[in-house]
């Protein structure tokens, strides 16, 4: 291997190198320790070849600088930058421990299928966040995407070689047979997981070409098989322009969700791939463990869209560890619409905007068959509950508050009804004939002593005397003579004992004329 450094030596008054580590198309890794941390790092060099190209030794310094803005886990770091005395220059890197993915390959064979896409997704959330800093990787492969461990032993994968890309430095139209083309110097990527606009001009590509390799790679983690495979870069680009390849033609036990997923990002026209890689994460996201589905949430908040799901769905939290809706795999079993040309299903709606997020934020659990509702939906009952209660009360309260005026009201109406009503005349006392009120300011018939004509008597005066004929009556004692004047007054505190009024004429044998009833007493 040749690298501008020995076993030995000390870069930058702190790094001491211990070994190499490997060597690639365009760099050699080798191992140092930190003299004053003790820490180890990896320290990257370019090789010789490419030194003496100014454009690429300012490609490698730039690109390293904007690897360092990137702060996912899932990602290695870069600590430090700079140039060796002969003007070489070099980055400090994160060391790692573990093996890629194509040693995975070599050693396991084809991965279980949710393994493939839990290894996906942690990438998915690196490139989120390289794309939203403007960085395209543009050679992506599994010998670049390194599995190590987390302090508590779960997998960890790791992006290596972040914008260190390769570049053209000799033209190799055609590659012998049995070579490896993952090796090529020919152009900025390795054609196996190259996206045919990037064959063309490796300039003027976007994050839609590392769309296009993650799907190459899935393919092959599910197959172990590459998509589009040539003896050259040319019959590689004429097997990628006759469409991608049948995934379950393959292996059969691929959801059909998951094969058209892989097809969409494998398709030779950038705009009908996923508009972005959170699009596609969430894909990915329902056929990943529990644990795993949070990065795709992860991704989407890193890019700022919400991912729109091929089921017509977009993705939302649901229970803990659970961050995607289940929802959409209900489409994985039924969505068996016949794909178009291109292997894309022709009902399924590609482009557009992301659609808002589900309003009842309910999921579906395959493990059962039922819908689960998220925690969203018990502190919505929680609060409707809370409400209708209110509403009673408040009912209750007016209810009662509407009784009260009433009770207070009823007697004040009842009085007011009873002032209204004249009281009726009040009965004599039984056998009381001959004391009777007066009737003042009415006129009051009065017998003649002779004939039997009548007279009035104005006001209340004094009757006439009795004559001869009135002799049952002379025994009672005369009642002394009272003027209308000396009619006794109602006193304001008691009532007091009832005057005799003056006296009137006896009525036995005579007619007595019906009294005057007063027409608003009450006729009982």
């Amino acid at each position: 291997m040749v690298a501008p450094v020995n076993v030995g030596d000390v870069l930058a008054e702190k790094y001491q190198v211990e070994r190499v580590l490997g060597e690639g198309g365009m760099g050699v890794v080798v191992a140092a320790r930190h003299l004053r941390l003790g820490e180890r790092v990896a320290i990257k060099f370019l090789l010789p070849q490419a030194l003496s190209r100014a454009d690429l030794v300012g490609r490698f310094l730039r690109e390293g600088q904007a690897a360092a803005r990137i702060r996912s886990e899932h990602v290695t770091r870069v600590y430090d930058v700079g140039t060796l005395a002969g003007g070489e220059p070099y980055l400090v890197m994160e060391y790692l421990e573990g093996i890629d993915l194509k040693a995975v390959l070599h050693r396991d064979g084809t991965l279980p299928v949710e393994l493939a896409c839990e290894h996906l997704l942690q990438v998915c959330e690196a490139l989120a966040e390289a794309h939203a800093l403007g960085i395209i990787h543009r050679d992506l492969k599994p010998g670049n995407l390194f599995l190590s461990q987390r302090a508590d032993g779960s997998p960890l994968l790791k992006v290596i070689d972040f914008g260190i890309s390769k570049m053209a430095l000799e033209a190799e139209p055609t590659l012998p047979k049995g070579h490896d083309v993952t090796e090529s110097s020919a152009m900025l990527g390795s054609p196996l997981y190259m996206a045919p606009e990037q064959m063309v001009s490796s300039k003027n590509v976007d994050a839609r070409a590392d769309i296009w390799s993650m799907g190459a790679i899935l393919f092959q983690l599910l197959t172990g098989l590459t998509p589009f495979r040539g003896d050259s870069v040319m019959e590689i680009y004429d097997r990628i322009l006759e469409g991608p390849p049948r995934l379950r033609a393959l292996r059969a036990d691929v959801p059909v969700r998951l094969e058209h997923a892989v097809q969409r990002c494998l398709q030779k026209n950038p705009a009908d791939r996923f508009s972005n890689i959170a699009e596609l994460a969430a894909e990915l996201a329902a056929f990943a463990p529990p644990h795993a589905q949070i990065l795709a949430e992860r991704a989407a908040r890193v890019l700022r869209v919400r991912p729109q799901s091929s089921a017509g769905g977009s993705v939302a939290p649901a229970a803990p560890r659970r961050s995607l809706p289940s929802s959409t795999e209900r489409a994985a079993s039924s969505s068996g619409g016949s794909p178009n040309a291109q292997g894309v299903p022709a009902a399924s709606g590609w482009g557009g905007a992301p659609a808002a997020l589900l309003a009842d934020g309910a999921v579906t659990d395959r493990s059962w068959g039922g819908t689960r509702a998220s925690p969203g939906q018990g502190r919505t009952g929680a609060r409707a509950f809370g409400i209708a209660a209110g509403v009673a009360l408040a009912l209750l309260a007016s209810g009662g508050f509407v009784w009260l005026v009433f009770r207070a009201v009823a007697p004040v109406a009842s009085s007011g009804a009873d002032a209204a009503t004249p009281a009726a005349p009040e009965a004599p006392p039984p056998g009381d004939t001959a004391k009777e009120a007066p009737l003042p300011a009415q006129v009051a018939p009065a017998v003649g002593p002779a004939a039997g004509e009548t007279a009035e008597l104005l006001d209340g005066g004094p009757a006439p005397a009795a004559s001869a004929t009135a002799a049952p009556a002379a025994s009672a004692p005369a009642a002394p003579a009272a003027s209308p004047t000396a009619a006794p007054a109602a006193s304001a505190t008691a009532p007091g004992p009832r005057s005799p009024g003056p006296a009137r004429p006896s009525t036995s044998g005579r007619v007595r004329p019906p009294p005057v009833r007063d027409p608003f007493a009450d006729p009982r």
